[in-house]
């Protein structure tokens, strides 16, 4: 019996230690990110949508849409440095880094598409464009169990 209570002690102390400094469950991961994105959506809301009156020409209409993205851009940037930056889970960790890579190729399929509308090369924007909305993020992240990262994936 002496020596049982020893190893019981140890085992309570590391589940101590492990719950002090060991990586965050899958919950509280949800809601940290969850929250940086509606923080993100809450910018992106506030980002002007281009309008042009009917007179517009076609290159104002690019250029308005590439204003757009570019603002759009750094806050969905910042956003995944934020996401890639929190203390991640060890549930479900695949499928955590398959979203955050497919945030990542979102992201550049976007830079892509900013890219081709500056350039006005219509062949480049109508590939960056099919690039960009090919995305599997939305479909990642309400398979990980995200709420408000998951509507943030799809609208993008």
């Amino acid at each position: 019996m002496r020596r049982v209570c020893p190893l019981l002690g140890a085992g309570a102390l590391a589940a101590v230690i492990a719950g002090c400094g060991g990586a965050p469950s899958k919950a509280s991961f949800i809601a940290s990110a969850d929250k940086d994105c509606a923080a993100a959506q809450a910018q992106i809301s506030k980002v002007a949508k281009p309008s042009l009156g009917r007179n517009a020409t076609r290159g104002q209409a690019v250029q308005a849409l590439a204003t757009y993205l570019d603002r759009e851009l750094a806050v969905s940037g910042q956003l995944l440095k934020e996401l890639k930056g929190l203390s991640q889970p060890t549930q479900d960790k695949t499928l955590l880094l398959q979203y955050l890579d497919s945030l990542q190729q979102g992201l550049t399929d976007y830079e892509n598409l900013d890219a081709a509308l500056k350039s006005r090369n219509a062949k480049a924007i109508t590939q960056a464009y099919d690039a960009a909305n090919s995305t599997q993020a939305a479909t990642l992240a309400k398979a990980y169990g995200f709420k408000v990262c998951s509507v943030a994936a799809q609208s993008s």
